[in-house]
């Protein structure tokens, strides 16, 4: 690349237009770093002094050049910037120069000095070198010195040129800086349309619609990067599953959940105990008995919960067929009170008296269900008379 550079700003600047000792020189030294030979090239053009300001400002940018191919920076600068400041080179051939000072500035950490010869090129009359990567630069060098109003405007003006990636990057990194939450959204939004299949812009836009409070926006977002085959990960999923369950969407929640759960999210007693939650809500009785089954095969203190489901929804067979399960995993007072009311009901209901007095019997001996428990003592013990 720093060969093909030079040969092009040599050719910018004819040698026919130098005194004839200095082009006979310069030519010499041309041939030999043509035969890659930059350091004998260097040593050829380091005596000359020349006397006129074209002569100094040619001989200088060849050495600059050269010096830079060659790997010695500081000497490139300083050839560079003397053959800019004689004032003698012509105007295309003085803004590539600039340019060229300035990208070597740049590569030197030197953003403040690179910056000032990216504008005189942005301010020279070489539209040619007006580029969607001079304006790239000029960005990069505000963005390095985290002048992030400053990167804005050039970033926007190298995308407008020469549509890529990096500088729109530029503008959300600068937006987010500063704050400006709405900026940043569109521009994420720009950065999916260039790029739909790269989750982390999906993931960017719905971390900034959840800072803006723009639930269903974010939500929206996750459902189409889902749809689209993006969401990848465990995280990735819990967020869409939670800002469903958040828009009081707790079916979809639901749906979201069971059809990841042993994929892409980790199956674990956590997520069932969400799974069956969910279900709850939606009023899906088979699907919550269904999901409190797989909660109790993990932690069998929940199997009270499917129990009580049965027996609300009138399964009093089913519910019963749990008792052995139950008495063994129920520990705490207020679990057993409930158990016992809800044993009281499912055998009454099933005729068998003497089960639902034992029960009714024991859930008035528990401070929880005292009063419930000794009224339906009190009912079956009438009803058996």
């Amino acid at each position: 690349m720093k060969k093909l550079i030079l040969a092009l700003l040599l050719l910018s600047s004819p040698a026919m237009a130098l005194t004839p000792r200095v082009a006979a020189k310069v030519q010499q030294a041309y041939e030999l770093y043509e035969a890659e030979m930059v350091s004998e090239a260097i040593e050829l053009l380091e005596p000359i002094n020349p006397r006129n300001n074209d002569d100094k400002a040619y001989v200088s940018r060849f050495r600059g050049s050269l010096y830079w191919t060659n790997g010695q920076v500081e000497k490139a600068i300083e050839q560079l910037q003397f053959a800019v400041e004689t004032e003698a080179l012509d105007a295309s051939t003085n803004a590539q120069t600039h340019r060229m000072l300035a990208d070597i500035l740049l590569s030197q950490l030197r953003y403040e000095d690179a910056l000032e010869h990216y504008h005189w090129v942005e301010n020279s009359s070489a539209d040619n070198l007006k580029t969607g990567d001079l304006y790239l630069r000029i960005a990069q060098s505000y963005y390095r010195l985290e002048n992030w109003q400053a990167v804005i405007a050039p970033a926007k003006r190298s995308a407008e040129l020469e549509l890529t990636v990096t500088p729109v990057q530029m503008q959300l990194q600068a937006y987010q800086q500063l704050e400006q939450w709405p900026n940043a959204v569109t521009i994420t939004r720009q950065l999916i349309a260039m790029e739909p299949s790269q989750l982390e812009w999906w993931r960017h836009l719905t971390s900034l619609q959840l800072r803006l409070k723009q639930h269903e926006q974010a939500l929206t977002t996750l459902a189409l990067a889902e749809r689209n085959g993006v969401l990848a990960t465990e995280k990735d999923y819990l967020s869409l599953v939670q800002l469903f369950a958040n828009r009081q969407l707790p079916e979809l929640a639901a749906r979201q959940l069971q059809q990841q759960l042993g994929k892409t999210i980790e199956d674990n007693f956590e997520h069932r105990l969400k799974l069956a939650q969910y279900w709850q809500i939606t009023q899906n009785w088979q699907q919550a008995v269904s999901a409190w089954d797989a909660v109790a095969q993990l932690d069998a203190d929940y199997r009270l919960e499917q129990f009580e489901l049965l027996v609300m929804h009138g399964q009093f067979e089913q519910a019963v067929a749990l008792m052995p399960q139950l008495k063994r995993a129920i520990k705490t007072q207020d679990r057993k009170s409930r158990l016992h009311l809800q044993a009281t009901r499912a055998y009454y209901r099933l005729g068998q008296y003497p089960k639902a007095l034992k029960h009714a019997e024991k859930a008035a001996r528990l401070p929880n269900s005292e009063g419930a428990g000794s009224k339906w003592r009190d009912f079956i013990q009438a009803k058996m008379v």
